[in-house]
């Protein structure tokens, strides 16, 4: 329902830039309408205005986040409810700068402070983010990242099967990297030790060492409230399984993600990928194996209802809206999925499939299986990124592909399966960069 109001907002967005190209009149939704811009003179040509609105269907998945965005042919207005502010930019001052040049000006506008890059086109810079960090089967009971399949109760297994995806996608990554570092990328992979989150440390350590400290530090800066905080700290008392898991993933997660986001933004990659492993959301509990099958990969959007509030959000939504990061993402996940559609024959994920996050919480594209959606990393990363789920690990032939370590690799052995699945990565990025170049030319 909420991906057909979308569909639907997409048409109004449409009626909307037709009448800002025969009219250029200024719109108010907010209850806080700035004067300055109800001045209708035309100052920008209607390619600028298509610019920003062709944006919007991406980002949000509520329409009342994009009725706090006002247009007219000087400026762009965003009313924030988190503050009760109206926010003002400039369109005859954005249209000189260039993308690292908005997105300073915006997070000055919204009080953020971000470090100019240094990014060049002469070399290949890519970001890998292998998904995940537990490095045993009970760390990865913990993250809740696990598939357990017993033979007993699966006559198509001679034996039990365990998979850890952050082990699989750790190969994925470490088979990228060299492919991509032969053709003379320059790659840099977020948790480059197995069995470590990307701030260096296990889980295991960072409970018994550094909970109180971080604790302390989220409740500083009001990330999180004193109900929060005693609630966690009681929990880290009891210490127990159930314990553990409700606080690496309120608090160690919300770390990591952070971790990441922060480690890849600093590298200036020209882009990024996100390496993740999916299971089947209708075999749930994951006790036996299922024969469907579907890759799918997320690109940046897909805002929901209170995903602005926060000034942080605030900001990734405007920049975002003043880059082309959201056009990039889509057509580098493209490429990748059709190189696996291709090269791994995996079916890629489609409307009607009816996966519930698909409906519910993504925007689809133009492209087939490559959705729009608000995640940690898809947000907070400001190169194009591809956030990828290329196969189900409970598919009883993936699940038993995976499980098989054949391919040697450096001083261990890894999963064939996990070596074809970093081909096809490889092979999209190249098509993706290719494509990218000629169009430059």
């Amino acid at each position: 329902m909420i991906a057909k109001t979308c569909f639907y907002l997409s048409l109004v967005l449409a009626l909307f830039l037709s009448a800002c190209k025969n009219e250029y009149a200024a719109i108010h939704h907010s209850p806080q309408p700035i004067e300055s811009i109800t001045d209708t003179t035309v100052q920008h040509s209607p390619s600028e205005i298509d610019y920003i609105l062709n944006r919007l269907p991406f980002l949000s998945l509520d329409s009342t986040i994009l009725n706090q965005l006002n247009f007219n042919s000087k400026s762009v207005e965003w009313y924030s409810l988190a503050d009760s502010s109206t926010y003002l930019f400039s369109l005859d001052l954005l249209s000189t700068l260039s993308t690292n040049e908005k997105t300073n000006y915006i997070s000055t506008q919204l009080g953020f402070k971000t470090p100019p890059t240094s990014t060049t086109l002469t070399e290949l810079k890519i970001a890998l983010d292998p998904g995940h960090s537990a490095g045993d089967f009970e760390s990865a009971k913990i993250e809740g990242k696990f598939l357990e399949l017993l033979a007993s109760k699966n006559m198509e297994l001679t034996t039990d099967t365990r998979l850890i995806e952050s082990e699989l996608t750790f190969h994925t990554a470490l088979v990228l990297k060299k492919q991509l570092e032969a053709f003379g990328a320059e790659v840099m992979i977020t948790r480059p030790e197995f069995g470590k989150s990307a701030m260096g440390y296990d889980f295991n350590y960072w409970f018994k060492n550094l909970f109180q400290q971080h604790l302390d530090s989220l409740f500083a800066i009001k990330e999180i409230n004193l109900e929060e905080y005693e609630r966690y700290k009681k929990l880290k008392k009891n210490n127990s399984d159930y314990a553990q898991k409700v606080i690496f993933n309120k608090i160690f997660n919300r770390l990591d993600f952070e971790t990441r986001a922060n480690k890849i933004n600093a590298f200036s990659p020209h882009l990024t990928l996100v390496l993740h492993y999916n299971v089947d959301i209708k075999n749930d509990p994951w006790e036996t194996p299922t024969k469907e099958n579907k890759a799918m990969a997320f690109a940046p959007g897909g805002f929901m209802q209170d995903e602005t509030l926060k000034p942080e959000d605030q900001f990734h939504f405007l920049r975002l809206l003043f880059s082309n990061q959201i056009e990039e993402s889509i057509s580098l996940s493209h490429h990748i999925i059709d190189e696996l559609r291709q090269d791994s024959l995996i079916e890629i994920a489609k409307d009607s499939d009816s996966i519930s996050y698909l409906t519910n919480y993504c925007i689809p594209t133009e492209f087939e299986g490559v959705y729009c959606r608000n995640l940690a990393l898809t947000r907070k990363i400001t190169s194009p990124v591809c956030y990828l789920e290329p196969l189900y690990q409970d598919n009883v032939y993936e699940h038993i592909a995976l499980g098989k370590k054949n391919i040697p690799f450096d001083n261990f052995l890894i999963s064939k399966r996990v070596q074809e699945i970093a081909n096809a990565y490889y092979k999209g990025i190249i098509a993706y960069w290719e494509l990218r170049n000629k169009k430059q030319e």
